[in-house]
C-alpha cells in the first residue's frame, strides 16, 4: 500500500495531514499578506516622501515668486521715485533761478514754483523739511542780495534731499527694502 492510501484510510492521519495543510496555507497566506503590506508601506512612504518634496518645492517656488513680485514692485516704485527726483530737480532749479534774479513780474512764477515745491515735499522727513524751510525763507526775503547769499544753503539742502532719494532708488532697483 502506498503512503497516500495509508493516510487516506487512517482517520487520525487524515486529520493530522489536514491540520498540517491548513497551517501551511495559513502561514503562506500570512506571508503573502506580510509581503503585500510591506510593499504597500514602502510605496506609501515613498509617496509621502514625494508629497513632502513637492510641498517643499512648492513653498520654495512660492517664496521665490513672492520675492520676484516684491522686487518688481520695488523697481516700479524706484521708477516713480526717479521721476519725482527729476521733477524736484527741475522745479528746484527753476525756483532758484527765479529767486536769485527776481524782478517784480516774477512774483507769480516764484509763488507757483514754491507751491509745486511745497506739494512735492514730505515735511515729515527732516531733509525735505529743511529744504522747504530754506526755500520758504528765500521766497519771503525781499532783498535780492540776501537771496543770493542764501543760494548755497538752498543748494546744499536740495542736494541732501536728492542724495537721500537716490540712495532709496538704488536699494529699490536691487529689490532691497528700506
Amino acid at each position: 500500500m502506498s503512503w497516500l492510501s495509508e493516510i487516506a484510510h487512517d482517520q487520525g492521519k487524515v486529520t493530522l495531514f489536514a491540520a498540517i495543510g491548513g497551517v501551511v496555507v495559513v502561514l503562506a497566506g500570512a506571508g503573502v499578506a506580510l509581503i503585500i503590506g510591506w510593499r504597500q508601506g514602502t510605496s506609501s512612504r515613498m509617496a509621502a516622501d514625494a508629497a513632502k518634496g513637492a510641498a517643499e518645492a512648492s513653498t520654495i517656488t512660492a517664496k521665490a515668486s513672492e520675492r520676484t513680485a516684491r522686487a518688481a514692485g520695488d523697481r516700479a516704485i524706484a521708477t516713480m521715485r526717479l521721476q519725482w527726483v527729476q521733477d524736484l530737480r527741475r522745479i528746484l532749479s527753476e525756483y532758484h533761478s527765479v529767486l536769485v534774479s527776481y524782478e517784480k513780474d516774477d512774483y507769480r512764477k516764484a509763488s507757483e514754483l514754491g507751491t509745486h515745491l511745497d506739494l512735492m515735499l514730505n515735511l515729515d522727513e527732516p531733509e525735505q523739511k529743511a529744504l522747504w524751510d530754506v526755500a520758504e525763507r528765500m521766497f519771503r526775503t525781499k532783498d535780492k542780495d540776501e537771496r543770493v547769499r542764501m543760494d548755497p544753503e538752498l543748494m546744499a539742502a536740495g542736494r541732501l534731499v536728492l542724495k537721500k532719494e537716490w540712495q532709496k532708488i538704488k536699494l529699490e532697483q536691487q529689490g532691497l527694502r528700506q
